[in-house]
């Protein structure tokens, strides 16, 4: 029964009090064949509503012309469940977001520490290079070419 009511948590012993002696069955041939049993001494309602006292008497289970109070119940513990299960998706959300940005932030730190080594593997290839060296020490290549030269 509780699987196929819902309910607020606060009602949940009124709903075991008032729905332990009741058998919910599929159709009025289940109730009638459980009416029936010797061993089975329950009220019985089927899926569409009618109910089946063990005095015999049955209640129909047409829609009633107002609102009922369990109805309206309904629709608030509904929406709170919605909410309860959004909260709970956005927490998820939240959680993979956090891991997302610190893989990002890592990302970029490698990055930026990968072009540091590349500019500094360049100032050694451009620093080393024979051009360089010309053009950082004029002097001393003009004396090295008049020892060679005289």
């Amino acid at each position: 029964m509780f699987s196929l009511v819902s309910y607020l948590d606060e009602v949940a012993e009124a709903m075991a009090f008032m729905f332990s002696d009741t058998l919910i069955c599929n159709n009025v041939a289940s109730v009638q064949a459980v009416r029936f049993a010797r061993n089975v001494s329950m009220r019985s309602i089927t899926l569409e509503g009618d109910m089946y006292e063990l005095s015999g008497t049955m209640f129909s289970g047409a829609a009633p012309s107002g609102s009922g109070m369990l109805v309206l119940m309904q629709v608030p513990h509904a929406m709170e469940e919605r909410v309860d299960a959004m909260q709970r998706t956005l927490e998820v959300l939240k959680c993979e977001e956090t891991k997302g940005l610190g893989a990002r932030d890592a990302w970029r730190a490698c990055t930026h520490k990968l072009k540091i080594n590349k500019l500094h593997l360049l100032q050694e290839q451009v620093g080393s290079s024979n051009t360089a060296q010309m053009h950082c020490c004029p002097s001393l290549i003009s004396s090295q070419l008049c020892s060679f030269i005289c």
